[in-house]
C-alpha cells in the first residue's frame, strides 16, 4: 500500500492529545492519525448506508406487506405459546 505524505494545522490541543493517544498505543503520531481518519471515513460511509436505508424504507407499507406483517405476527404468536 502506497502512503502520501502532508502536512496538515491542528490545534495544539490536538496534537497533545493524539501524541498521548499514540504513546498509550504504543503506535507512532502517525498511526494514530491514519485510525482517526479511518474511522471517520468508516463513520461516514456507515451513515451514508443508512441514510439509504431510509429512504427506502420511508414509505408506508403496502397492503400485501401489512398482511404479511399479520401472517407473521400471528405464526409468532402461535409459535411462543407452543413452546409454553
Amino acid at each position: 500500500m502506497a502512503n502520501a505524505r502532508t502536512a496538515i494545522s491542528i490545534p495544539d490541543w490536538l496534537l497533545r492529545d493524539m501524541d498521548e493517544i499514540a504513546s498509550e498505543e504504543k503506535i507512532s503520531r502517525s498511526a494514530a492519525f491514519c485510525r482517526a481518519a479511518a474511522a471517520l471515513v468508516t463513520a461516514r460511509r456507515n451513515q451514508r448506508v443508512l441514510d439509504q436505508l431510509d429512504v427506502v424504507y420511508a414509505d408506508a407499507p403496502t397492503d400485501e406487506e401489512r398482511q404479511l406483517q399479520e401472517q407473521n405476527k400471528q405464526y409468532a404468536a402461535g409459535k411462543v405459546i407452543d413452546e409454553w
